[in-house]
């Protein structure tokens, strides 16, 4: 975990949304958002370093 960011993933992890699909993961390691703040859910845009502590 990247400290107030993003959970980065690295290597063959497999991905599931709420409803158990799988999601298609383009990269070797990804960032997914913790804030909840994404306008690209999973992914982090990087909203949480425009959000106030």
């Amino acid at each position: 975990m990247c400290q107030g960011g993003p959970l980065l993933v690295r290597g063959p992890v497999s991905l599931f949304d709420a409803e158990g699909r799988p999601i298609v993961r383009e990269r070797a390691t990804v960032a997914l958002c913790r804030c909840g703040g994404t306008a690209i859910p999973p992914w982090c845009d990087s909203t949480h370093k425009k959000r106030k502590p």
